[in-house]
């Protein structure tokens, strides 16, 4: 299968750089596929899961807000967060879901709100990556 270039960007760092057959991601506007020879393209990506296709093996991961643009053949995501299911600790994902719905019950204002609901919203998406593995 045809592949084309593809960067994972977070702030932590690159999450992946390499070759990839497809990428399935969400955006704010729902699911998007991207494989090699797809058009010029932008889109604002959203919290969920991304099922990223490399030398005909399929890896899950949760990804935070972002972007993605496709240009010339050569895909880039910028995100929040990207993690790959095996690189998630369960016990760890659980107890950030538990501050995150700590923080919401104590939040002051709409942005605090926000804030915490987002963190609630990527680590639902991290269990259901887990309980999907």
């Amino acid at each position: 299968m045809a592949s084309f270039p593809l960067q994972v960007v977070t702030p932590k760092g690159m999450r992946f750089d390499g070759q990839a057959e497809s990428i399935v991601i969400t955006t704010t506007t729902g699911q998007v596929g991207i494989m090699a020879g797809h058009t010029n393209y932008m889109a604002a990506v959203a919290i969920g899961k991304v099922k990223l296709v490399t030398e005909g093996e399929a890896r899950m991961a949760a990804c935070g807000n972002g972007f993605l643009s496709v240009e010339n053949g050569k895909c880039t995501v910028l995100a929040n967060s990207f993690d790959f299911a095996e690189d998630l600790d369960t016990d760890k994902v659980r107890a950030d879901l538990m501050t995150a719905n700590q923080l919401l019950a104590t939040a002051k204002n709409g942005s605090d709100k926000t804030v915490a609901k987002d963190r609630i919203a990527l680590a639902n998406v991290r269990l259901s990556i887990l309980e999907n593995e």
